[in-house]
């Protein structure tokens, strides 16, 4: 697995998190503990009294989130889960105190209170947490240090830092291993493969925020959608209905609902583009589409027109990306039969 890879080890902790089959290379190990996904790289704002005692004399961000929150209910439990490729230091200095963005963040979210967290999510009986930076073994240590020095920093402010952990992501010739000593375990495998190039499934399958040339991510998306608007249309049958492209990114992305707006915007921009694409192509073979209120409504006329839909979407040209219909001049549209003379 390229540890390398943000989108990488964001998408093997939801993997973590999610059901699995028993017999699936992957280990569901948040799943075993008892903790589900509640939110996906939302943010949060601190209290106006803690951000107005230390704005003028510790740089950090207004608001700030982990890249992924667990909870567990029945042990009143948060994880906030941030993925780092590598260890930062305490590097320049401003306001008398070591400042870059990462620091800045990682203040943030020591100072952002588990059960304030919960309470904003709506896990009220939620009391407790801990923060967990998940980053390549190597750079665990000096990780370690940094937050150790950070936490002492806001003590002497007069904070309360929440308790924190680094966990270790290493690859080995069996798979790969989280480590780090409060696991109870010196390391556990969590993907059983022997495969170095192994990847996780992308639950999300790319984030602008994290990697905005993520082409492999890109493609796996538009591949999705197509998959997903083939179903929905073909679905509506002959007559009208309704093609939501948020039902569209939420059938290809089970986590659409706990990842934030403002992550989701531009994939759903995105989304609204392949649509566009598809549906000008089919409406050569007489299906209507017209946008409403952010939605497309659809309208097949025939079962003619349903009965080419469909030898459309299921033909080697689509599946292979390339969705223009031909429109021949002396003859009916590509994938539509010839009327009887």
């Amino acid at each position: 697995m390229d540890l390398e890879r943000p989108i990488n080890q964001l998408n093997l902790m939801l993997a973590l998190a999610r059901e699995w089959p028993v017999d699936d290379e992957i280990r569901p190990l948040f799943r075993e503990w008892g903790y589900s996904v509640r939110a996906v790289g939302r943010k949060f704002a601190l209290p106006i009294s803690v951000y107005a005692a230390l704005k003028d004399s510790v740089p950090m961000k207004i608001a700030a989130g982990p890249d992924l929150i667990l909870v567990s209910e029945t042990k009143g439990e948060l994880l906030e889960l941030e993925c780092k490729t590598q260890s930062f230091g305490m590097k320049a200095v401003v306001m008398g105190a070591a400042d870059t963005d990462e620091l800045r963040q990682a203040r943030t979210l020591l100072l952002l209170d588990p059960a304030s967290l919960a309470g904003s999510l709506g896990l009220h009986k939620v009391k407790s947490g801990s923060l967990v930076y998940v980053i390549a073994t190597e750079s665990v240590p000096l990780q370690e240090i940094t937050l150790e020095e950070l936490s002492s920093e806001l003590r002497d402010h007069g904070q309360a830092p929440v308790k924190h952990w680094v966990w270790g992501l290493k690859n080995k010739e069996d798979g790969v291993y989280l480590w780090n000593v409060n696991l109870g375990e010196e390391e556990i495998r969590v993907v059983a493969t022997t495969d170095p190039d192994w990847e996780p499934i992308r639950t999300i399958p790319f984030d602008p925020s994290i990697d905005a040339k993520d082409e492999k991510g890109v493609l796996i998306f538009r591949e999705l959608v197509r998959q997903s608007v083939a179903v929905r249309v073909l679905e509506i049958g002959v007559g009208q209905g309704v093609l939501d492209p948020v039902a569209v990114c939420r059938a290809v992305i089970p986590i659409w609902d706990f990842w934030d707006p403002e992550c989701t915007k531009p994939v759903l921009a995105r989304a609204k583009e392949y649509i566009d694409s598809i549906l000008a192509q089919v409406s050569k073979m007489g299906l209507r589409s017209m946008r409403e209120k952010g939605r497309y409504l659809i309208e097949i006329p025939s079962d003619r027109v349903h009965a080419s839909l469909t030898r459309y979407f299921a033909s080697p040209r689509y599946w292979r990306g390339d969705i223009d219909v031909h429109m021949p001049q002396d003859g009916p549209p590509m994938f539509e039969e010839p009327t009887a003379p």
